[in-house]
């Protein structure tokens, strides 16, 4: 948001999206809670964790561009965006509007209106920086512990402990009722097919060194070579 932008803020009229430097973004909110901003043209970030309410809110479309195509919105984001209108004490009522320009099924609106959300996962992960970073920053009862313990990730993870338990439990009374003869068969089948995998990987070296690998090597041949997922060609 530069220069050219300067008057329609003054008119009340801005942007908000995570293009924009943090300052310019806080600004924004800043305006939008004083009520100083009558109409904001936002994507879905500036629904997101704000508790930022409209009087209005207008789906230019129910399309969104994702990696390569674009596709609709899903029901927990339409709630999310939707749900900022009406302001509490303000409002009777908000006002959601749709703009749909092309035809479109029933069931998809259906599902994005009234669906479920999906459910929210915590992406938490102890990284070498986070942990550094809890025990720079870390205080009196706030330690690395505490802050790990209290985490929504930890939450999650105890909460699914009992339906791990009885799955647990569920597969152990299965192992005891099945029928154990043969198992001597299937420990020499395991071994045998480690030697397989030996003997494989021995035959591999010998057929790759180089006195063996020239002779296929002539003049004007193609050769690949696949590195990680890509496949890299080269003529000799």
């Amino acid at each position: 948001m530069g220069f050219r932008n300067a008057g329609a803020l003054q008119s009340g009229i801005t942007v908000h999206h995570s293009g924009l430097l943090p300052l310019i973004k806080e600004l924004v909110e800043l305006l939008f809670q004083e009520g100083l901003v009558k109409a904001l043209f936002a994507t879905e970030t500036f629904a997101m964790g704000l508790n930022m309410p409209a009087k209005t809110v207008v789906f230019t479309s129910v399309k969104k561009w994702e990696s390569d195509s674009h596709r609709y919105i899903g029901s927990g984001e339409y709630i999310q965006m939707s749900g900022r209108a009406g302001r509490r004490g303000k409002d009777e009522q908000g006002i959601c509007i749709k703009m749909i320009d092309e035809k479109m099924e029933m069931n998809i609106l259906k599902d994005m209106v009234l669906g479920k959300p999906h459910p929210l996962v915590s992406t938490f992960g102890l990284s070498y920086y986070t942990i550094l970073n809890l025990m720079s920053r870390a205080e009196g009862q706030f330690t690395t512990k505490h802050v790990i313990r209290n985490s929504f990730h930890q939450f999650q993870y105890e909460k699914t402990l009992p339906d791990i338990g009885k799955k647990v439990s569920k597969l152990e009374e299965q192992a005891a009722v099945l029928d154990a003869s043969g198992e001597a068969e299937v420990i020499e089948y395991h071994k045998l097919q480690l030697e397989i995998a030996q003997i494989e990987k021995k035959m591999m070296a010998e057929f790759m060194r180089p006195e063996r690998v020239l002779y296929f090597l002539h003049s004007g041949s193609l050769v690949s070579e696949k590195i990680r997922v890509c496949l890299y060609y080269a003529a000799i």
